[in-house]
């Protein structure tokens, strides 16, 4: 988890910043930047582990490679409805324009569900997901995913809150997601990875508060 928050909010929010023109001014930059580093401090104490188990370094290796591929794909998800045609492409494209929130999310939507059937099909052979009811149940969960991934992308439009800010405050879903993982899946921690993962929680929530002030 912190490595895809890390890259994530790293790549996008360079986007947003020297692309689209978020956080602007040396005294914007300097706090989002600071803002920035203390969500992945944060991400990545509510995450630490006094125990870990032995790792499988080929594994890891692996795994970080499709988190790196990942991060681009949602540089690419979050970035791509805000395009700007450049000057000397009006004339090649007329009429287009940054696609809003609103527009975008279908699109992607439909984008999504065609990836999922067709990895599913691919991986046939091993396991066919397609006779399994969780496969189904887990559709409420990606509904609520996508609900918040729509409220995302009105968020990052330039006339609200913008890519930059819109990106680390939607890291404040990691509140949510460690807490219930504690009280409702009882997900065990010592009482030092307890300390830790609060305090963890209390810098993202500062850190997101003080962008959306930027």
């Amino acid at each position: 988890m912190p490595i895809t928050t890390a890259l994530q909010l790293i790549l996008t929010s360079l986007w947003g910043v020297f692309v689209l023109g978020d956080w602007t001014g040396i005294i914007g930059k300097i706090l989002g930047f600071a803002a920035l580093i203390i969500v992945i401090l944060g991400a990545t104490l509510t995450a630490w582990v006094q125990n870990p188990e032995s790792t499988n370094k080929g594994a890891l290796k692996k795994a970080t490679i499709f988190q790196i591929i990942g991060a681009f794909g949602y540089l690419i998800y979050s970035a791509a409805p805000q395009v700007v045609i450049m000057p000397s492409m009006k004339a090649l494209l007329p009429g287009m324009h940054p696609m809003d929130g609103n527009h975008a999310f279908l699109p992607q939507a439909v984008g999504m569900v065609l990836c999922a059937v067709i990895y599913g099909l691919w991986n046939l052979k091993d396991e066919n997901v397609f006779v399994q009811s969780v496969s189904y149940k887990n559709i409420l969960a990606g509904l609520s995913q996508g609900f918040g991934m729509l409220m995302y992308l009105i968020s990052a439009q330039p006339d609200m809150n913008g890519l930059a800010t819109a990106n680390v405050l939607g890291q404040l879903a990691v509140l949510v997601s460690t807490l219930t993982g504690i009280y409702f899946l009882h997900q065990r921690k010592t009482p030092k990875e307890m300390t830790l993962t609060y305090l963890g929680l209390v810098l993202i929530v500062f850190a997101s508060a003080v962008t959306a002030f930027i």
